[in-house]
């Protein structure tokens, strides 16, 4: 993706994301209700997927304090075409 990016002229920011394996109790609950979770994917979420969560959330905050005009979140296995 940095690759892609640079090639094209484009300003970003990497934010690392969040690693499910490294994910301690209090992470794992952190913003996350059990049962709205529950009811939204109708399962319980696994750490991966809390984790996925939490990195665009981290995302997500910087971008609001950010004075950027705009703002995309990409996933690291993007392909950018021009055009």
């Amino acid at each position: 993706m940095r690759d892609q990016l640079v090639a094209m002229n484009i300003d970003f920011t990497r934010i690392p994301a969040i690693d499910a394996r490294k994910l301690t109790p209090c992470e794992r609950k952190k913003g996350f209700s059990k049962i709205r979770s529950f009811i939204a994917a109708r399962k319980r979420l696994s750490d991966a997927e809390v984790a996925v969560a939490l990195s665009h959330i981290e995302c997500c905050k910087k971008i609001a304090n950010s004075t950027a005009p705009c703002a995309l979140i990409l996933e690291d296995d993007v392909i950018l075409e021009e055009g």
